[in-house]
């Protein structure tokens, strides 16, 4: 019936790790009025199994953490009662979609050629760009750039860092400088020359045309005369061209009549003044 003894310890452990069998999606977020966004509590949406107990289930960044623009990935820890641990992914994908905006955009422009014709330059205020990211504003002109005769549109767009745009337009309009001014009778009785004249401009050229007349001499100076002889209406033009290669012009109509014939009165005819 003498006995002897001796132990030994088993000791059980926990080494398999929890199954995360749902993990959180991923997610798009706009940014807010200062281009950020805040990481959302998303541990809500994990569903794991252990063969234990699940103690904990975490995530980084912490919920409330300020992400700016871009993917940031989300990630979610598991932990059992024994410290093993699984983890799964999300992505927050982090976007501007506002657009710019713009204010003050100018009206449209009116102005008149300069003294060398071929157009003027022509000046504004820029709107001004805000966005809730950072924005740059281009033109296709700017204040104090020379514009050409006739109609121009100048177009500001504001552009973010996504892509987003806003625009707008206005018109710049050049009109055509002042026709020169001409001098001469527009009512004359053929035959007869007449002299026709345009004020003298330093730096300027000039070039003469006349319909059913003949110009006496040269004709690409600041007066010229004219021989009319039928009765047929006539035009005079004048082209002034300045030192840039640009030019105006300006016609009159000449309406031309035979002159009277002069004569006796037969005796046989009376007078009557009334």
């Amino acid at each position: 019936g003498n006995a002897s003894t001796c132990s030994a310890d088993i000791n059980v452990t926990d080494d398999s790790s929890p199954t995360i069998t749902t993990c959180a999606t991923d997610k798009i977020q706009s940014v807010d009025a200062n281009c950020e966004s805040t990481v959302p509590d998303l541990t809500g949406e994990i569903v794991a199994t252990d063969n234990g107990t699940i103690v904990s289930i975490t995530q980084s960044p912490v919920a409330g953490t300020s992400i700016g623009l871009g993917v940031t990935t989300v990630t979610f820890t598991v932990t059992d009662d024994a410290g093993n641990t699984a983890t799964c992914t999300a992505d927050i994908s982090v976007i501007d979609d506002e657009a710019p905006v713009l204010t003050g955009c100018p009206g449209n422009i009116t102005v008149t050629a300069d003294d060398e014709y071929c157009g003027n330059i022509a000046t504004w205020v820029a709107p001004s760009a805000s966005d809730n990211c950072s924005v740059i504003l281009t033109s296709t002109y700017s204040s104090g750039d020379f514009f050409p005769v006739g109609t121009t549109t100048v177009t500001y767009t504001a552009e973010d860092p996504s892509g987003n745009i806003a625009t707008c337009s206005f018109n710049v309009t050049i009109l055509p400088a002042t026709s020169p001014v001409l001098s001469g009778d527009t009512d004359v009785c053929v035959p007869a020359e007449v002299t026709y004249s345009t004020p003298t401009l330093a730096t300027k050229s000039y070039q003469w045309t006349v319909a059913e007349g003949t110009i006496s001499g040269s004709d690409t100076g600041s007066e010229i005369s004219v021989m009319w002889s039928n009765t047929t209406e006539g035009t005079v033009t004048v082209t002034v061209t300045s030192g840039s290669g640009c030019s105006v012009s300006d016609s009159i109509t000449i309406i031309k009549q035979a002159t009277p014939v002069i004569g006796d009165i037969q005796s046989d005819y009376k007078l009557t003044r009334r």
